[in-house]
């Protein structure tokens, strides 16, 4: 049996990206436990802290096989933009998501000192008002251009459809733009129907779905 667990369309990814253990450098192991209700997985393990009671759920079956990713040190520009959040929340490492979200004006300051730090791209789509939206289509581009066929690309290809969609009902785009506008939306949200991510091809569908229709009581 193949289970597939969506998260939210956000270039972000799901809330536990924020763990504290994934803002230091290191090979991280992830499994899914599937818990019935009542069943204990949690105890507490002779330094006081709470340890998962993996042996247990795998002897049960309700243990995935384990996935494994590492993170590597920051490079260039990205060495100094850590150092800025780390040194705002006082701890090491890169705590840059959690940071970011509580400190708007790290965000303004990183993109003015490292603009080609790769969490740029991060920044500018994430805070909208911090560019403009020629600047969040060609970083977009760039990003999905630099990726090639890292699964990572997708992402950037709905940050893409959501900057050219939301142009479509500003007052600042001009008038001859709109339309191009949602016919790039359009093309972008088509492909992204066949993207192996499962929440892109339904969050695709359904934007489709409601552009037929507002088009449809539009011709009405």
């Amino acid at each position: 049996m193949t289970l597939e667990f969506p998260v939210t369309t956000s270039i972000f990814g799901p809330g536990w990206f924020g763990d504290a253990h994934f803002e230091q450098p290191g090979s991280w192991r992830l499994q899914i436990a599937l818990v019935p209700d009542g069943m204990k997985t949690w105890e507490f393990n002779e330094a006081g802290s709470t340890a998962p009671l993996a042996g247990e759920l795998a002897a049960k079956g309700y243990l995935s096989p384990p996935i494994t990713f590492t993170l590597t040190q920051p490079q260039g520009e990205d060495v100094r933009a850590c150092e800025l959040v780390s040194e705002r929340e006082n701890r090491s490492g890169c705590p840059m998501q959690t940071t970011l979200a509580r400190h708007n004006d790290l965000a303004v300051r990183i993109l003015k000192e490292f603009p080609h730090s790769s969490y740029a791209p991060y920044l500018l789509l994430s805070e909208p008002g911090l560019s403009n939206t020629l600047d969040r289509i060609r970083m977009c581009e760039k990003a999905i251009a630099a990726l090639g066929n890292s699964p990572v690309a997708d992402w950037y290809r709905w940050l893409l459809a959501a900057v050219h969609d939301k142009a479509t009902f500003d007052n600042d785009t001009p008038a001859d733009a709109v339309k191009a506008h949602e016919k790039a939306a359009l093309a972008i949200w088509e492909q992204l129907t066949r993207s192996k991510h499962v929440a892109l091809r339904k969050g695709a569908a359904k934007k489709l779905k409601e552009a037929a229709e507002s088009s449809s009581d539009v011709d009405d």
